[in-house]
């Protein structure tokens, strides 16, 4: 669902935006290095699962207490039971 709703350029923005900001608690990881697209995969197809391993790191290392996350554009939240309504666009 993810790789169809949101854009390639978002995926890579918020993957820029963890590493930039968490960047001491990731480094000297794979995460932390921008995907090149391949014959077999997009990158931001890897970005997004790159996106869920820091969050997951993060959030093991308890980094994520004091963060508040939030959309920046209301029209652009999916929920899953509207999963068939959501496309990018």
């Amino acid at each position: 669902m993810l790789l169809n709703f949101y854009f390639p350029e978002e995926v890579s923005a918020a993957n820029k935006l963890l590493v930039r900001e968490f960047s001491v608690l990731i480094k000297n990881t794979v995460l932390t290095t921008e995907r090149p697209s391949s014959a077999s995969r997009h990158a931001h197809d890897a970005e997004i699962d790159d996106i869920i391993q820091i969050l997951e790191k993060l959030d093991a290392r308890k980094a994520l207490d004091g963060y508040v996350f939030a959309v920046s554009a209301l029209d652009r939240v999916c929920t899953g039971r509207d999963e068939h309504l959501c496309s990018c666009g």
